[in-house]
Protein backbone atom coordinates (compact mmCIF):
# COMPACT_ATOMS: atom_id res chain seq x y z
CA UNK A 1 0.00 0.00 0.00
CA UNK A 2 1.59 3.23 -1.14
CA UNK A 3 1.39 6.33 0.97
CA UNK A 4 1.29 9.73 -0.66
CA UNK A 5 3.85 12.33 0.30
CA UNK A 6 1.06 14.61 1.48
CA UNK A 7 -0.29 11.93 3.83
CA UNK A 8 3.22 11.20 5.07
CA UNK A 9 3.68 14.87 5.97
CA UNK A 10 0.29 14.93 7.71
CA UNK A 11 1.17 11.87 9.79
CA UNK A 12 4.57 13.28 10.73
CA UNK A 13 3.04 16.59 11.81
CA UNK A 14 0.38 14.78 13.84
CA UNK A 15 2.99 12.64 15.55
CA UNK A 16 5.27 15.61 16.26
CA UNK A 17 2.33 17.52 17.74
CA UNK A 18 1.62 14.57 20.04
CA UNK A 19 5.17 14.49 21.44
CA UNK A 20 5.70 16.00 24.88
CA UNK A 21 7.20 19.47 24.47
CA UNK A 22 10.53 19.38 26.28
CA UNK A 23 11.50 22.97 25.57
CA UNK A 24 10.06 26.02 23.88
CA UNK A 25 9.99 25.33 20.16
CA UNK A 26 10.79 21.62 20.61
CA UNK A 27 7.96 20.35 18.42
CA UNK A 28 8.96 22.68 15.58
CA UNK A 29 12.61 21.60 15.91
CA UNK A 30 11.53 17.96 15.93
CA UNK A 31 9.42 18.48 12.82
CA UNK A 32 12.31 20.26 11.06
CA UNK A 33 14.71 17.47 12.02
CA UNK A 34 12.36 14.78 10.72
CA UNK A 35 11.97 16.73 7.47
CA UNK A 36 15.76 16.89 7.15
CA UNK A 37 15.99 13.15 7.79
CA UNK A 38 13.46 12.47 5.04
CA UNK A 39 15.42 14.73 2.69
CA UNK A 40 18.65 12.95 3.60
CA UNK A 41 17.05 9.58 2.91
CA UNK A 42 15.79 10.83 -0.46
CA UNK A 43 19.31 12.03 -1.32
CA UNK A 44 20.66 8.66 -0.23
CA UNK A 45 18.30 6.86 -2.63
CA UNK A 46 19.23 9.14 -5.54
CA UNK A 47 22.97 9.12 -4.96
CA UNK A 48 24.82 6.99 -2.50
CA UNK A 49 25.39 9.30 0.46
CA UNK A 50 26.56 8.54 3.99
CA UNK A 51 23.03 8.34 5.39
CA UNK A 52 24.00 6.85 8.77
CA UNK A 53 26.40 9.72 9.43
CA UNK A 54 23.73 12.28 8.46
CA UNK A 55 21.11 10.64 10.71
CA UNK A 56 23.58 10.62 13.59
CA UNK A 57 24.44 14.30 13.05
CA UNK A 58 20.79 15.39 12.91
CA UNK A 59 19.79 13.39 16.00
CA UNK A 60 22.84 14.64 17.90
CA UNK A 61 21.99 18.24 16.99
CA UNK A 62 18.42 17.89 18.28
CA UNK A 63 19.69 16.22 21.46
CA UNK A 64 22.22 19.00 22.00
CA UNK A 65 19.49 21.63 21.59
CA UNK A 66 17.33 19.84 24.14
CA UNK A 67 20.22 19.53 26.59
CA UNK A 68 21.18 23.20 26.21
CA UNK A 69 17.56 24.22 26.79
CA UNK A 70 17.44 22.17 30.00
CA UNK A 71 20.74 23.65 31.19
CA UNK A 72 19.43 27.17 30.59
CA UNK A 73 16.16 26.33 32.37
CA UNK A 74 18.14 24.94 35.32
CA UNK A 75 20.30 28.07 35.46
CA UNK A 76 17.18 30.24 35.43
CA UNK A 77 15.65 28.26 38.30
CA UNK A 78 18.85 28.51 40.35
CA UNK A 79 18.93 32.29 39.82
CA UNK A 80 15.46 32.65 41.33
Amino acid sequence: MAITQRRLVEVIREQCAAVESRMEGYRAELEDTVAELIGAERDHLVRSTAIQQKVTELCQRLGDQLWQSQVRAGDAQEAQ
